[in-house]
């Protein structure tokens, strides 16, 4: 699958994380054909009618960059102590969010786990994992503000974070609040 996907997109070829989320796919649908039509369309832009996950891949990663944005800018309206606290322990949160958001999830969940999130992600758009991120650092933000020191906390906020969240049974959002901030329900009547 990965190599039909290289050939297919030989500019942006291979790169680091796709073999998580193509696994996932592949172990969620159990059919190579219909995998790999789904890891293609999560990777192509929105134009294409796709999910632009594309953008995570090539080089800058664009894609990484707007998604923290979008969690500083949470935590900055939301949760501003986490924020100050990012800042006082020098914790940059695109080093921490790369590998949950490049693998889906799926390099650090279970395979339930990670099956549930990339039916989020399909269905509901890329707005479910900074809102994954989100609730867990709003979980946990007790725990996260205890920890001192700077290779602990970047640890942390690396896994165990969502691990815990999981743990608590509280990692996924009511599915209302997903369905209403992502619009979902509309598009799809707009779509009939």
């Amino acid at each position: 699958m990965l190599a039909a996907y290289a050939q297919d997109d030989p500019e942006l070829g291979y790169t680091q994380g796709m073999n998580f989320v193509a696994a996932c796919i592949f172990l969620a649908v159990q059919d190579e054909y219909i995998a790999y039509a789904i890891f293609r369309k999560l990777l192509i832009s929105k134009e294409q009618g796709g999910c632009d996950w594309r953008r995570f891949y090539i080089t800058d990663m664009p894609k990484l960059m707007e998604m923290t944005d979008a969690v500083k800018h949470y935590l900055s309206h939301n949760i501003s102590s986490l924020e100050k606290h990012f800042t006082t322990h020098q914790v940059f949160l695109e080093t921490q969010l790369v590998s949950p958001y490049m693998a889906l999830f799926s390099n650090l969940v279970t395979s339930p786990v990670a099956f549930k999130i990339l039916d989020r992600f399909i269905f509901f758009g890329e707005e479910v994992m900074t809102e994954l991120v989100c609730n867990a650092f709003n979980v946990r933000q007790e725990q996260i503000i205890s920890i001192n020191c700077p290779f602990e906390l970047q640890h942390y906020l690396t896994r165990d974070v969502y691990l815990d969240t999981i743990k608590e049974g509280k990692f996924f959002p009511e599915v209302e609040s997903v369905v209403k901030k992502s619009g979902f329900f509309r598009r799809m009547i707009n779509k009939i």
